[in-house]
């Protein structure tokens, strides 16, 4: 009898967590993921930033709902990472950063960017602890998030590109919707294409296996249609690197992405080329192949990147300065790790490429762990580490870490891995005192609370006048087009 009660109190204190803050979380999500309705007075990155913030808040109202709960062991879910070595490159990190921003030239900016990117850290935090308390529950809701996400901006495509039947003109690069532009989209694509595959592969049901082969081909085909390199590349990435696991669940991954790019070309064919022949009304088309080795002036980018980096090597010129000097090219390097070397510092680069590397390593450990059994748990977990190898390489071309899109994306993705793979927090958590444990609970929120602050004091001010600003750097620079950072136009002293 006990047991019978001590089970049902298990129950009701999961049921609060994922009825409370992952209610929260889930329909925040979504919101955000789906706003891709214009408001008419913002531009798209204006209005995703904007909804980047609500999420966040969200979130901390989520970290307040999970204050002191424990999992079904008697344990306070753990909130970030599982070893002491994580933790302290983590806590450096943070410092380094806090010391950089102090250094800036344009401060505000700067603790902008560091609150904004420890606050998405929080949010990892969050769903790790909603994934270790949710198990496979979490799993089946979070991926049919995201399937309903893109079979939703899939059928709109379709529903733009229904205007070629009625002689009007097509220009591919205005069917991209919700997206200042098509690559940021392409950064999206790349986190999903992989984790699109798992119903395809863990699903008894024909009908379910092959429609979504049909939006993963769909997928890809918008891929091929958008002309995002950075996605062809990544994804070419994280298929090596699958392959080279060994594992049969990540090799048939492989093979049904092969696949599913096969299928894709040939919709892109049928939709691009033989249909409008027929109709006699060639639409406009993005094509990238002849600048497939083309850097687009990246390379401006990475060599004023590395000037900086010589510069100033240990703390970096702060958090977004690279966008404080209009160079006509980018207010972000497009590449994540000259990015953080030379806003950062190239400390903070070490400190936060070794909490990678460990954090992929464990994931590979656990990966060659699997059983060869395809089941949606295993297929989903080589999905998973597919999605982050495929963001990892992008970053390295474009700006993954910048968006806010993406930011989110890859905030959902990072914890979702993480609560994944097994972790040694429960047996580190036990050696600590109820008090320590308390203090742990009240540190994250007080630290949560602050950057919430930080973002919300410095952001929420600049959002009724944001047209303004833009039509003002429109008047200073007429013809010049916008070059995102944190806002629609990027550039911080403008």
């Amino acid at each position: 009898m006990k047991n019978l009660q001590g089970m049902m109190l298990v129950i009701r204190k999961k049921m609060k967590v994922l009825f409370g803050s992952a209610t929260f979380f889930y329909g925040s999500l979504f919101l955000f993921w789906i706003g891709t309705t214009n408001w008419n007075f913002y531009e798209w990155h204006d209005q995703q930033r904007i909804a980047q913030i609500f999420l966040l808040f969200i979130i901390s109202i989520s970290q307040i709902i999970l204050f002191g709960e424990k999992d079904c062991d008697g344990v306070i879910i753990p909130p970030f990472f599982p070893s002491a070595l994580s933790s302290a490159l983590l806590i450096g990190f943070v410092i380094c950063g806090l010391a950089s921003s102090v250094r800036a030239q344009f401060m505000a900016w700067a603790f902008l960017e560091w609150a904004l990117l420890f606050l998405m850290l929080l949010g990892v935090g969050m769903i790790v602890r909603l994934r270790r308390v949710g198990g496979t529950q979490f799993d089946q809701v979070l991926l049919t998030l995201i399937v309903i996400v893109c079979v939703l901006y899939f059928f709109g495509f379709l529903g733009r590109y229904a205007t070629l039947f009625s002689g009007l003109p097509l220009r591919v690069w205005d069917m991209f919707f919700g997206f200042a532009n098509p690559r940021f989209f392409g950064q999206f694509q790349t986190m999903t294409l992989p984790l699109l595959t798992v119903l395809v592969m863990a699903t008894s049901s024909t009908l379910i296996r092959w429609g979504s082969f049909t939006l993963v081909s769909g997928w890809w085909m918008l891929s091929i249609a958008s002309g995002t390199r950075g996605t062809w590349l990544a994804m070419a990435v994280a298929v090596v690197v699958v392959w080279l696991i060994g594992r049969p669940i990540g090799r048939s991954w492989v093979r049904w992405q092969l696949a599913a790019i096969a299928a894709g070309l040939m919709l892109y064919g049928l939709m691009f080329f033989a249909i409008p022949t027929l109709l006699d009304n060639p639409p406009k088309l993005i094509n990238r192949l002849p600048a497939l080795s083309n850097l687009s002036l990246r390379d401006v980018l990475w060599v004023e990147a590395w000037h900086i980096i010589c510069a100033h090597p240990w703390l970096g010129v702060g958090p977004m300065q690279f966008a404080a000097q209009p160079n006509g090219v980018g207010a972000h390097p497009h590449n994540a790790v000259l990015q953080i070397a030379a806003e950062w510092g190239l400390p903070a680069l070490l400190m936060l490429s070794t909490l990678i590397v460990i954090g992929f390593r464990q994931f590979v450990i656990y990966l060659r762990r699997q059983s060869d059994e395809i089941s949606f748990a295993n297929v989903l977990s080589f999905a998973l580490f597919a999605s982050l190898v495929a963001a990892g390489a992008q970053s390295l071309v474009d700006g993954v870490i910048v968006m806010p899109y993406s930011q989110v994306t890859l905030m959902v993705l990072t914890g979702w891995a993480i609560g994944i793979c097994p972790s040694s927090s429960k047996q580190n958590l036990r050696s600590v005192s109820v008090t320590s444990k308390r203090w742990i609970e009240f540190s994250l929120l007080g630290f949560s609370a602050l950057l919430l602050g930080i973002v919300m004091a410095q952001a929420l001010p600049d959002v009724p006048y944001l047209p303004e600003r833009m039509q003002h750097y429109s008047d200073v620079h007429p013809g010049q087009r916008f070059f995102p950072r944190f806002w629609q136009q990027g550039w911080i002293n403008e």
